[in-house]
């Protein structure tokens, strides 16, 4: 199977010093990086639509007053750069890794400026147009996008003051997480945000393998015992098979309120897929297969 194959490769390449180089070098070489231009134009759509959730729950606050915060920013950094178009000045991204890399971020400028009239499209909202003539574009974040990246940090312990964030968001980041971390990430986060605030998440629940190897279902990872997952899962790109329920255990335990909640359940053929899996002990049995098997999560949180 294809996926056994990318998920043997991923854990070598996260057993090898500078893994995470390696593992950039391989995307590059494969296609898989820079984004195409469809993909570019979809990550500003999620953008987009996280940033909606903050027009309609946030705070009376002007656009360029509100402090953003976001954590597993990644590679391109395609999602701040929307919110930097759409309005937003001020904004702190963190990640666990060093993972930004200059010339992503320069094809993403690129992209906004060639693909501007396809963003404003699927926005549905004049955008700000993006400098033109920008070099090195990474020593520039803070001066013309208002973006400080912040890296390596932790999103448990990010040292922000108490009270300080209006906008926490994340596009499929929490399920990379352990769930003892992301516990201690959540009860970070509400002490750093504001008590007007808002925190947006979009979780991605589905075996991520799937979108690679579509010989397998999008839960096959659960039914996959733990000693088998552990050798396949790999720091590299890390599933951590929370389901819906964990997610808001999670969020209970953190004391965040949850104030809106979208959720992508199983198509009847989706569960007809699901229901003759023969699901590890670790899953069987312990929720219903309407839980078990949603697939993405779209929440809203408050303190």
């Amino acid at each position: 199977m294809k996926w056994i194959a990318k998920a043997f490769i991923q854990k070598t390449l996260s057993a090898l010093p500078h893994g995470e180089s390696l593992n950039y070098w391989f995307q590059r070489k494969t296609g898989g990086l820079p984004v195409s231009p469809d993909e570019f134009v979809e990550k500003v759509r999620l953008a987009h639509e996280r940033f909606k959730r903050w027009e309609r729950f946030g705070s009376s606050k002007s656009l360029g007053e509100i402090q953003c915060f976001e954590f597993g920013a990644g590679w391109d950094l395609i999602g701040p750069l929307a919110y930097w178009s759409f309005g937003i000045d001020h904004q702190t991204l963190i990640d666990l890794n060093p993972h930004l890399r200059p010339e992503l971020l320069q094809d993403s400028i690129q992209k906004f400026l060639f693909y501007s009239e396809q963003c404003e499209a699927v926005t549905g909202r004049k955008l700000r147009q993006m400098p033109s003539n920008i070099t090195h574009p990474q020593d520039k974040l803070l001066s013309e996008f208002g973006i400080e990246y912040l890296a390596p940090l932790d999103a448990a312990m990010t040292g922000l003051p108490a009270n300080s964030v209006d906008f926490i968001s994340t596009n499929s980041t929490l399920e990379h997480i352990p769930a003892e971390s992301l516990a201690d990430i959540l009860r970070e986060s509400r002490r750093i945000l504001r008590d007007d605030g808002i925190a947006c998440h979009l979780i991605d629940m589905k075996d991520h393998f799937s979108y690679f190897d579509h010989s397998i279902t999008k839960y096959n990872f659960l039914t996959l015992p733990d000693a088998i997952w552990n050798l396949v899962n790999s720091s590299i790109s890390y599933q951590n098979r929370l389901r819906y329920s964990d997610y808001h255990r999670l969020i209970n335990e953190a004391g965040l309120q949850l104030i809106d909640e979208e959720v992508e359940w199983a198509t009847e053929e989706d569960l007809r897929a699901f229901q003759p899996l023969k699901l590890t002990p670790r899953f069987a049995n312990t929720d219903s297969n309407e839980h078990l098997a949603a697939q993405i999560i779209r929440v809203v949180l408050r303190k």
